[in-house]
């Protein structure tokens, strides 16, 4: 038992995945809004006093929290997202 690493075509298969995901989340502007929605949450907890964390420490855990949170609903078919040229990501 235990952890097995998959197989170098499973993790290629893997890696591509992942980078077409991260292109698409660039490339569509959901990057940006994810870190547009971030800098809005983190200044209302900054003007409400709220924030015993740095800002700068916070930002990219909340960034990675909101990209992650938006793939895994994407993966259980929660969230859909309409492309205007789906060829551009996807064979």
């Amino acid at each position: 038992m235990g952890f097995s690493y998959p197989s170098e075509d499973v993790g290629d298969a893997e890696t591509v995945e992942i980078l077409q995901r991260w292109a698409l989340f660039i490339n569509e502007g959901i990057f940006d809004e994810v870190v547009v929605a971030t800098d809005w949450i983190l200044d209302l907890l900054e003007t409400n006093d709220k924030l015993v964390t740095p800002r700068e420490e916070l930002h990219p855990l909340f960034v990675s929290f909101g990209v992650a949170l938006i793939n895994m609903l994407l993966d259980v078919d929660n969230l859909a997202i309409v492309l205007q040229n789906p060829e551009d990501y996807y064979e």
